[in-house]
C-alpha cells in the first residue's frame, strides 16, 4: 500500500513538472508563433491582392479579426475585405487554413486585381492564399504552389520579384470572381489532380471565411 502511494506521489510530481515545463515553453514561444503568423498573413495579403492596395486596416471584433483593404480611390469604404478560414481536406487532423479576399458588396462594379469586373452581388471571392496546410506532398500540398517568381514577364520588366505580378496557378485563378456558394468541386471548380479531398477542404475554407466575415460585419 505504501509503495502504491509513493508511486502515485511520484507520478503526480512528474506530471506537475511536465505541465509546468509545457506551460513555460508555450509562454516563451507564443510571441514568436504569433509574429510568424502575422508575417505569413502579411505575405498572403500581397499575394491575394498583388500588392496593389493603398493601405490595409486590421479590425478586431468578437474575438476574431479581418482586414479592410483600401485601393487607390477608396475613401471611407474599402474595395475588399480579407479574413482567414479553415476547412478539412485529406488530413482530418490538421485543417487547411487560408487567407481569403472578398469584394466589398457595397462596391458595385469593382475591378479585381486580375482585371476582371465583378457583376455578382454579395461576397465575391477575389482570391486566396494557403497560410497553413499539412496535406499530402505532391498532391494536396500543390495548392500552396504559385508560379515561379522569375517569370518571363518579370524578366522582361526587370522586376522578377515584383509582387504586383499575378503568380497564381490556374487552379487558384478559377476561384476568382465567384461567390462561395457557387463553388462545387468537379462542377464549378476543377480539382487538384489526385487531391479531391484537399480541393473540397479549400472550398470549405473559403466558405468558412465568408461566414466569419459576415458575422463580424453583422451581415
Amino acid at each position: 500500500m505504501k509503495k502504491f502511494i509513493a508511486l502515485t506521489i511520484i507520478l503526480a510530481f512528474v506530471a506537475a513538472v511536465a505541465s509546468g515545463a509545457l506551460a513555460l515553453t508555450y509562454s516563451k514561444t507564443k510571441p514568436a508563433i504569433a509574429a510568424a503568423e502575422k508575417q505569413e498573413e502579411a505575405a498572403a495579403l500581397k499575394t491575394v491582392f498583388f500588392n496593389g492596395f493603398k493601405n490595409i486596416e486590421q479590425v478586431e471584433k468578437d474575438g476574431g479579426k479581418y482586414y479592410k483593404v483600401f485601393i487607390k480611390g477608396d475613401t471611407d469604404e474599402p474595395s475588399y475585405y480579407a479574413v482567414t478560414g479553415a476547412g478539412i481536406g485529406y488530413n482530418k487532423s490538421s485543417p487547411i487554413e487560408l487567407l481569403v479576399g472578398f469584394v466589398n458588396p457595397q462596391k458595385a462594379g469593382v475591378k479585381l486585381p486580375d482585371g476582371s469586373v465583378v457583376v455578382e452581388k454579395g461576397f465575391v471571392c477575389a482570391g486566396w492564399k494557403v497560410i497553413k496546410s499539412q496535406e499530402t506532398p505532391g498532391l494536396g500540398e500543390n495548392a500552396k504552389n504559385t508560379k515561379p517568381a522569375f517569370t518571363w514577364l518579370g524578366k522582361i520588366m526587370g522586376k522578377p520579384d515584383d509582387t504586383s505580378l499575378d503568380r497564381r496557378t490556374s487552379f487558384q485563378q478559377q476561384f476568382s470572381n465567384k461567390l462561395p456558394q457557387d463553388m462545387v468541386a468537379k462542377k464549378t471548380i476543377e480539382v487538384i489532380t489526385g487531391a479531391t479531398y484537399s480541393t473540397e477542404g479549400i472550398i470549405s475554407a473559403v466558405k468558412h471565411a465568408q461566414q466569419k466575415l459576415e458575422k463580424m460585419l453583422g451581415k
